[in-house]
């Protein structure tokens, strides 16, 4: 069997690196929407001095930290604060999620069959190294697999937007800004107010 990984490899990858690339737009999303509730809670009204100030935290599980501190604080004693804090919790699982789709190769592996013919196999193999693949510890992702974390992404995104509306409009009633509740906000508030999921810090970058 040889293994490859180069361009050129056919629509089965370009397939793959497409998907990839519809992933990470979204999680930029989600990134952004968090910069916002940062500058509705954080009291900084300078917007280029809070852009700067939560710019300066680079790693994601940091910022995360920082927007739920500030949410606690603002959320304290509101129906909001639990499912706040199982987004934050589903925020910092995802991420793992998301660095996946980040740091990864896309292999071709040709077999010889007995006729004299190849098998050809695509696979998307996330953190990939020669180490891991020549000690077969290598984690490979399916295309339906990560179609499923575009959806989850896609998910995190409008739930994350949905609490900067919250704080637009309490902050400006006047522009009679409409509140919509996605999908994944009412599953995370119908769930058991007594457990709260707790935010669990993601990996460093």
């Amino acid at each position: 069997m040889t293994v490859s990984s180069h361009s050129g490899q056919g629509a089965e990858a370009e397939a793959f690196y497409t998907q990839v690339g519809r992933a990470l737009q979204e999680w930029s999303q989600v990134e952004d929407y968090l910069f916002q509730i940062f500058c509705e809670v954080c009291g900084i009204r300078d917007g280029v001095k809070a852009a700067a100030v939560f710019g300066s935290i680079v790693a994601f599980d940091a910022r995360l930290r920082v927007v739920d501190t500030l949410m606690r604080l603002e959320l304290k004693g509101t129906e909001h604060l639990p499912v706040w804090s199982r987004l934050a919790a589903r925020l910092a699982k995802f991420y793992k999620k998301r660095h996946e789709l980040a740091h990864f190769s896309v292999m071709t592996k040709k077999t010889g069959m007995p006729d004299g013919t190849q098998k050809v196999r695509v696979e998307f193999q996330p953190f990939y190294s020669m180490a891991s693949a020549m000690t077969g510890r290598n984690k490979t992702l399916s295309s339906s697999e990560i179609e499923l974390r575009i959806r989850h992404f896609e998910e995190l995104r409008e739930a994350v937007w949905y609490f900067a509306t919250v704080f637009i409009q309490k902050r400006t009633p006047q522009l009679g800004f409409r509140l919509r509740e996605p999908d994944l906000i009412r599953q995370l508030r119908t769930l058991d107010a007594q457990t709260p999921e707790a935010p669990a810090p993601p990996p460093q970058s």
